[in-house]
Formats: C-alpha cells, sequence, structure tokens
C-alpha cells in the first residue's frame, strides 16, 4: 500500500450532506489558483460505498498493504485509493475533495487520505429536505427510503410519534442520522462547521474562515466568483441537481412553501436537538 510519509498531512476533506451546497463550496474553493478538488471520488466513482454506508469501518482496518480487509490488494478499488491519497498529499499547492457519504467511515478515511483539515458545510434540513424532495432523486439515485428501511432494520432507531413511513419523514430521518455522525466528527480540532446560510450572508467572512482553515488567503477573484452565482442570469441553473448556482433568499427561506405545519413540525420534532446544536431556529 502507497502511503504518505508518517506524521505528514496535507490536503482537505469537504463533507456535506446531498443538497447542501457542496457543489457550490466545492467550486468556490476551486477558484484560487492553488486549490484542486475533486468532486465524490468514493461515492461517485465507486459505487461499493453507496452500497455500505451503514458499514462502520475504522482506522484499525488499515494496516500495511490493505486499505481493508474486503478490499483486495491490487484491485480496481485499491488503486484508486493509493492514487487519491498520493494525490492529496502532494506538491505544495493544496488537494482535496468534496464528499456526500462515507459519514461512518470517517476514521477509516482519516487513516487512508491523511487530510490536514475537514470541512463540515451543514444547510438547515428543512431546506436540504424541500431541495431533496423537490429534485426527484431522492429515491432514485440516492436511495433514502432504502437507507432509511435498512438503518430502522440494523440499529433500531428510535422513531418518533406519528411516524407513518412516507417518504419526507423518512429523508427527515436520514438527514438527522446523518448529521448525527458528522456533527460528532466535527468536535475534533482539525474540522470547522460551515453553514450555507453564513456564506450567503457573509460571503467575505465566511470565505476568509474556509480558506484560512485550508491554509490558504481568501482572495477577490472568489468574492467575485459567490456574487456571480447570485446572478439572474443563472436561474435556470439553479434547480439542477449539481448547480452551484445560489438564490439568496431560496437558500434562507424557500422551505417555507414547500411544507405545511404538520410536515415542518415533524422535521423539528425528529431534527431539533441537532438544529440547536448548529444554530437553526426552531418555527
Amino acid at each position: 500500500m502507497d502511503s504518505s510519509a508518517p506524521g505528514k498531512r496535507n490536503g482537505f476533506v469537504i463533507m456535506a450532506q446531498h443538497r447542501s451546497g457542496s457543489s457550490f463550496l466545492h467550486n468556490l474553493v476551486k477558484v484560487h489558483d492553488e486549490v484542486h478538488s475533486i468532486n465524490e471520488p468514493f461515492s461517485q466513482h465507486i459505487l461499493s460505498f453507496r452500497r455500505n454506508e451503514i458499514d462502520r469501518w475504522t482506522a484499525g482496518q488499515v494496516s500495511d498493504g490493505r486499505y481493508h480487509p474486503t478490499i483486495q490488494p491490487g484491485s480496481i478499488v485499491h488503486e484508486r485509493l493509493a492514487s487519491l491519497a498520493r494525490w492529496v498529499q502532494a506538491g505544495h499547492e493544496t488537494h482535496g475533495f468534496k464528499e456526500t457519504l462515507l459519514f461512518r467511515k470517517l476514521d477509516w478515511l482519516d487513516a487512508v487520505v491523511r487530510p490536514r483539515a475537514y470541512v463540515y458545510l451543514v444547510r438547515d434540513p428543512r431546506a436540504t429536505i424541500a431541495s431533496l424532495l423537490k429534485l426527484g432523486d431522492v429515491n432514485a439515485w440516492w436511495s433514502y427510503a432504502a437507507f432509511a428501511d435498512r438503518f430502522i432494520e440494523a440499529e433500531l432507531a428510535p422513531l418518533p410519534s406519528g411516524y407513518t413511513g412516507s417518504l419526507l419523514e423518512k429523508t427527515a430521518l436520514v438527514w438527522n442520522v446523518r448529521a448525527q455522525w458528522l456533527a460528532d466528527a466535527a468536535t475534533e480540532g482539525r474540522w470547522i462547521i460551515v453553514r450555507l446560510e453564513d456564506i450567503m450572508s457573509s460571503p467575505d467572512r465566511e470565505g476568509e474562515r474556509i480558506m484560512t482553515h485550508l491554509g490558504r488567503v481568501w482572495t477577490p477573484r472568489q468574492a467575485k466568483w459567490v456574487r456571480s452565482t447570485w446572478s439572474s442570469g443563472l436561474e435556470q441553473r439553479r434547480d439542477d441537481a449539481f448547480s452551484y448556482a445560489r438564490s439568496q433568499g431560496e437558500v434562507v427561506n424557500g422551505w417555507k412553501k414547500a411544507f405545511d405545519r404538520r410536515q415542518v413540525s415533524f422535521i423539528e420534532q425528529l431534527c431539533g436537538p441537532l438544529m440547536q446544536r448548529l444554530g437553526y431556529p426552531i418555527s
């Protein structure tokens, strides 16, 4: 197994749930001339990581010559991991990637890739869930209902009162489970938590905080790029699955038009403790 020098760390990982603005942040950091980021090298390009998301992997499963007991040395997956690890650690520029899975494999990921910095990008769950349901891929490409069913069966997660198993409820359950995994990981010192809404309202302040964490300087070019994504000329791209265009008002308040009072109450009942922990008010 090709690994970097003991103790050496370089690069970054952006972790976020689907429809939380991860493509936006991924493209924002890449605007910097000395920062390079790959889009979801695990969940988009190695199908097995979508299939085994519930399985917990740990750093203790990484050994000389093997990334994991289920990954054969010399296999395509092994070689992809070796190449990614080398690339993240390489050179004087800053290399990293963003991911929307692997939340239960963060200890393992850290041992394999050895990034210097992590960013947890979060968005109000009411807005995230509204965007997922509007997009329509929530039960196709990303299989939220199947994940919720597997998790309930595997973990016997306590379900809130009034749970009927609707797609909205299952999507909220998945958000809450994944957000808990990320929030727990983000207490470690190499992590920062960034709210998408804060980037929208204070792009220079948040941009400087993010880039400082990555070991770089926030540039005027990045500031200009953020504001360009608010342009009305990009309106047609805002509903695309991987769009990085953002309407400030829709990011913060668009969910209010998507749900009735009962649906909002369910989301807040289930996700309320994490919402408060992340600074989101309960309506």
